[in-house]
């Protein structure tokens, strides 16, 4: 396999993305499960993957042997720390040239969980935390590997010149070790795990109790959606990530990932949603409202997409989403940026067919990234409309704290694009042991039965990766 060196963009003692670009082989998903088994155990492993075949699922990129870190432990308080700031701080003030091309120049990848909304928001936290879920988990990366499915190519990356030497010292030696990690042989695959029965931590009954109650609120005005989800604990033989693997052949997604939280404690994302992208100060955000399983009769599974596209339910609920969303962007948008490019979109995944938004909006003077997310903290599609109001009632009737679960994946590049996903159909792990939450929006048309089998839809890609068979109780 030869290897080609990109030019230089630009003189000596400028900061600039140098590269190594080594062609791919084997098809793309594939690709992407091999490097993560080649680097899976290397210290401060974070990788961000696009699997599938969609548009949005070009691009995957994997660090590791970062040059910084920033931890806000589970049980931070507000006044404590400013999780935000500290995403900001660990953002050098370098924009690297040579990168146009790239989705990643070297930056900070970084998880963020949804129970940072006790710094966003004035609301109860009433469940305890754990150790296993910090609050923030970001590392800032001067190497990282990119694998691109279009040109079928790797690439590793390094930022050359920064102007801090220890900087350009720790990045030089991550490349080396990731470019050498490239060329190594693949570690040998997990057995396929037996079958296992998981624990549905809030059962049926208590989960049509908690409808219930989300229903007396809706009927007395309180609010007019809330995003009513639950627990699944079960075994995963490997760990993650031999959960991982399989889940990206079971259930291949745009905004994927393998994330090390410390320990012995990983997120696994497969998620299909989108929360926030920027490109330069153009903010884009894609909500997912509305689901109907897949069907492996043709006919039928166009039937079950085209009743969803006609669902009042459905698209009133992706509706009441899209204006939450417009008021949040506002929050730190420029005056009448915010316009909505597409209202209501059939998207079709592995297991699920979703109906889809798109919101746009151009960030205002003065604003950044770690703004953008915490003036939008947590995402209003897995919250409620109205959002403080909901999620006051999620935090009464949900039986913890979700951690990870509708938190987020994503990254800051240093040449100013930054992607966050939304962190539904993933999976805490510690150890051999999985929390995967599921759940969706309930409205005044919602039915308890209905809903209820909509989760299990929703978990269907992990539990088939997971190898867990779901009884048909949930109990």
């Amino acid at each position: 396999m030869e290897a080609r060196v990109g030019e230089p963009s630009a003189g000596r003692g400028r900061p600039r993305i140098e590269r190594v670009v080594m062609p791919i082989d084997a098809p793309h998903d594939a690709a992407v499960v091999d490097a993560v088994a080649r680097l899976r155990d290397a210290p401060g492993f974070a990788a961000l993957t696009g699997t599938g075949a969609r548009a949005d699922a070009r691009w995957s990129i994997l660090a590791a042997w970062p040059i910084a870190e920033a931890v806000v432990p589970g049980d931070a308080r507000p006044g404590s720390v400013d999780p935000f700031d500290a995403l900001r701080r660990l953002v050098p003030p370098v924009v690297p040239e040579g990168a146009d091309d790239l989705p990643f120049a070297g930056g900070v990848i970084a998880h963020l969980s949804y129970d940072l909304r006790i710094f966003t928001e004035r609301l109860s936290d009433r469940h305890p935390s754990s150790p296993s879920a910090p609050l923030l988990v970001a590392r800032l990366f001067g190497a990282a590997v990119l694998l691109d499915r279009d040109r079928r190519e790797c690439s590793v990356i390094v930022v050359r010149d920064s102007g801090d030497a220890d900087f350009d010292r720790k990045a030089e030696v991550a490349f080396r070790r990731l470019f050498d990690a490239c060329r190594a042989p693949v570690p040998p695959r997990a057995s396929l795990p037996p079958p296992t029965v998981p624990r549905f931590l809030m059962g049926r009954d208590a989960y049509r109790a908690a409808f219930d109650a989300v229903r007396a609120h809706l009927f007395a005005g309180d609010v007019y959606q809330v995003n009513l989800t639950h627990p699944v604990e079960g075994t995963v033989f490997g760990g993650a990530a031999a959960l991982f693997e399989r889940l990206v052949a079971k259930n291949p997604s745009p905004f994927g990932g393998l994330f090390h939280l410390g320990g012995d404690a990983w997120i696994v994302s497969g998620s299909p949603e989108r929360f926030l992208e920027t490109r330069g100060r153009v903010v884009r955000t894609r909500p997912i409202k509305g689901t109907a399983a897949r069907d492996p009769d043709p006919a039928e599974d166009r039937r079950l997409a085209e009743s969803l596209v006609a669902s009042e339910k459905d698209r009133a609920e992706l509706a009441m989403i899209v204006d939450l969303l417009r008021n949040d962007l506002a929050r730190t948008c420029e005056p009448g940026s915010v316009a909505v490019e597409d209202a209501c979109a059939l998207e079709t995944h592995p297991t699920v067919h979703h109906l889809v938004a798109t919101v746009v909006g151009r960030l205002a003077e003065g604003r950044d990234v770690p703004d953008l997310l915490a003036r939008a903290w947590p995402g209003g599609s897995i919250s409620g409309v109205p959002k403080i109001r909901a999620l006051g009632i999620i935090d009464t009737l949900e039986t913890a704290r979700r951690g990870p679960y509708t938190g987020s994946l994503g990254y800051l590049s240093l040449h100013g694009r930054s992607d966050w996903n939304l962190l539904i159909r993933s999976a805490h792990v510690v150890g051999e042991t999985a929390v995967a939450w599921v759940g969706g929006g309930i409205t005044v048309m919602s039915d308890a039965d209905a809903e209820w089998r909509e989760t299990l839809h929703k978990l269907g890609g992990l539990a088939a990766a997971a190898h867990w068979v779901l009884p048909e109780s949930g109990s």
